[in-house]
């Protein structure tokens, strides 16, 4: 096993425990997520299986959730073991996967530099006593844990601003959270929409909850092309074709979506999917708080 921590390092927590913190937040409440997010970010290192050549960027194994890409992630070194046999991970031209204990902190920043190749999550020990969380789900823990604004730790670790401010806004459920995350929309240069490839130079829906059908909405193009993998409307060398707006021609288009029955738009649908009813358009277009 590689390790990038010193031999010195501190021996993680019994397994069991995370697992029974897993469990306490499945039960549901807030602070059965908080408590767990606090035990695996308190850990000493998680485990990847890194199917990469010796001397090589690592090449972690991932899972599929949905249509969701997800870094494995396990927090300790026999479950990653048994994951290699049980799933069959397979083998590289230079060897057999090998299993990597890597800091939490390390392991985030790694899964950061992934979302460019569709990456959204992360799923921790896979299997039955598994869970899997959008990527952006650490970093306000972190953010809290360190004493640190959210912005700031994004920063950090290389991460989209807008989707862990949306994770914090949704998870809070706080109005001013919300309206924080719409004025941070309002002041970035541009928007963008994937182009419908049915119908080109038309952006590209997509059916949510109870068959609504919603405009998506990306506040970048990494945010788009995560999507583009997601939906399978990208090309076959990854790229999407992509409908760049400012922001008042970007109401302008939800005008139009609006007139033909679409009530919803969501923000980054890879990611944290921030819903945005169009109910609020008068408010959206006047930027007032």
């Amino acid at each position: 096993m590689s390790s990038d921590q010193g031999a010195g390092a501190p021996v993680p927590s019994n397994p069991g425990e995370i697992d029974a913190l897993r469990d306490a937040a499945a039960a549901g409440g807030q602070d059965g997520g908080q408590k767990l997010w606090r035990g695996l970010l308190g850990l000493a290192q998680w485990y990847i299986v890194d199917r990469a050549n010796e001397n090589e960027e690592p090449q972690p194994h991932g899972t599929v959730n949905g249509n969701q890409r997800m870094l494995a992630i396990f927090t300790d070194e026999a479950r990653a073991q048994s994951h290699i046999v049980e799933h069959k991970v397979a083998e590289t031209p230079g060897g057999k996967p090998v299993v990597r204990a890597i800091t939490p902190e390390n392991t985030i920043r790694m899964a950061y530099a992934l979302t460019s190749q569709g990456l959204t999550g992360l799923n921790f020990n896979p299997g039955p006593k598994g869970f899997a969380v959008p990527l952006g789900f650490a970093i306000p823990v972190w953010a809290d844990i360190k004493g640190i604004d959210i912005q700031a730790a994004a920063r950090q670790f290389g991460a989209d601003e807008f989707e862990v401010m949306a994770v914090h806004a949704m998870a809070s459920r706080n109005p001013e959270s919300l309206k924080k995350l719409l004025r941070h929309a309002w002041r970035l240069p541009y928007w963008y929409m994937l182009d419908n490839p049915q119908n080109p130079n038309s952006p590209l829906t997509a059916k949510v909850q109870e068959n609504r059908v919603a405009l998506m909405l990306f506040t970048s193009e990494m945010q788009a092309a995560r999507a583009g993998i997601a939906t399978k409307v990208a090309k076959p060398d990854g790229k999407v074709d992509l409908i760049r707006v400012g922001i008042p021609e970007g109401i302008k288009v939800m005008r139009e979506a609006q007139a033909q029955g679409i009530t919803l738009a969501i923000f980054n649908v890879a990611s944290a999917g921030l819903p945005l009813d169009f109910s609020n358009l008068a408010w959206m277009a006047t930027r007032q708080d």
